[in-house]
């Protein structure tokens, strides 16, 4: 994770930065409220009535809605009603609530003298001036793009998001939407790649769907890949047979080879790179294992480029509901799914094809020797 920086900053719509990360603290430039304002349906109370016994009889002089810009003032012995959000009238000690009074000819009766400051929302009582809405590395989610909204900030803050190129390799591929021929299959990792990157934030770029296995093309495939992103994905070709030139190509382009193999099943042979300091990621052509490697190792390194203060996945322990084979040797990541298993939460394992995501979908960590219901695995959340 050393080699890996973040992809430059900028500024972005409030309505359009959900998922986009923080690039510098954020405050607020107002008090929050920005005025006092009743935090319900009532009526203001001038404060010396306060110190009054009920019942407290007051005539009612006015109505103030929300919204209103006119300046209001109470006077002993008079109230004014007051809409949910209406500015608060001065002289004003409390705010008694629409059923707690009984209107009568133009006056309202309050049996129980409510507290001071009853129902009355304070300036800056939520944020204020100044205050930190967001840190460096915080995501914009919908909560806190709420908070912000409040504030009338209408530009945040972000990381940009990194462009990613997506390089299919395998002579066999054909695109969706044409003729398949015999001997052919579709290009299914694409599509998973480009859906992948966008729900992790990213820019997906759509390179070379159907690479030849010719070792010109793909050195060319994969040095137009660096220059136009700031991460290369490639699948397939990364094996030990005849046609799997991408580890010799990474070789032949000057590349410097970080990883050549990793301890865990799927993917042993994923191969990293960096070349023009952007890294690659050569991951086995299986869209099972694609997956997987993407969740594990990718996405990851994706968040920090993002500037995520947190980047790495987060695992838990939690009991696995079923049985699964996997390797005795190695360690073995695959799909899962919370689920209810008898009042609590537990892992189902699935298989490469499955879609059941229960309650949320899982990546599964399965230690040497593991698989067996009722076995504490670690897990993660695919969010």
């Amino acid at each position: 994770m050393e080699k890996v920086s973040t992809v430059g900053t900028g500024w972005e719509d409030l309505n359009k930065a959900t998922n986009l990360v923080c690039s510098q603290i954020l405050t607020a430039e107002i008090n929050v409220p920005y005025f006092d304002r009743s935090r319900v349906d009532g009526y203001a109370i001038n404060e010396e009535d306060l110190s009054l016994k009920g019942p407290l009889i007051l005539q009612k002089m006015n109505t103030v809605p929300a919204g209103s810009t006119e300046h209001y003032k109470i006077e002993p012995g008079t109230t004014i009603k007051l809409m949910t959000g209406a500015p608060i009238p001065l002289g004003t000690g409390a705010v008694v609530k629409q059923e707690d009074v009984m209107e009568k000819s133009g006056e309202i009766i309050i049996n129980d003298v409510p507290n001071h400051n009853a129902n009355i929302e304070f300036t800056g009582s939520y944020f204020k001036k100044g205050q930190i809405l967001a840190n460096e590395g915080d995501k914009y989610t919908p909560q806190l793009i709420e908070n912000i909204a409040t504030t009338g900030i209408s530009k945040v803050p972000i990381y940009n998001k990194p462009l990613v190129y997506i390089i299919n390799s395998g002579s066999e591929l054909e695109l969706p939407g044409n003729n398949l021929e015999y001997g052919k299959t579709f290009n299914s990792n694409q599509s998973m790649c480009l859906s992948l990157l966008s729900l992790a934030g990213c820019h997906g770029i759509a390179g070379s769907g159907q690479l030849a296995d010719d070792l010109d093309l793909i050195c060319e495939e994969i040095t137009k890949g660096v220059n136009l992103s700031d991460l290369v994905i490639i699948t397939g070709g990364n094996s030990e047979g005849d046609y799997d030139l991408i580890p010799i190509a990474l070789k032949e382009i000057g590349a410097e080879l970080l990883v050549s193999g990793v301890e865990m099943k799927p993917g042993p042979r994923t191969v990293v790179a960096s070349y023009d300091n952007k890294l690659i990621f050569n991951v086995p052509g299986n869209p099972h294992a694609g997956y997987i490697i993407f969740q594990v190792l990718i996405k990851p390194v994706l968040r920090k480029m993002q500037g995520q203060k947190d980047p790495l996945n987060q695992w838990f322990n939690i009991k696995l509901v079923n049985n699964i084979k996997v390797s005795k040797n190695t360690r073995t990541f695959c799909k899962g799914a919370l689920v209810a298993d008898n009042n609590n939460l537990g892992a189902i394992a699935l298989n490469k094809s499955e879609l059941n995501y229960g309650l949320a979908p899982l990546v599964l960590d399965i230690a040497p020797n593991q698989g067996y219901k009722d076995d504490l695995i670690k897990a993660m959340l695919v969010i």
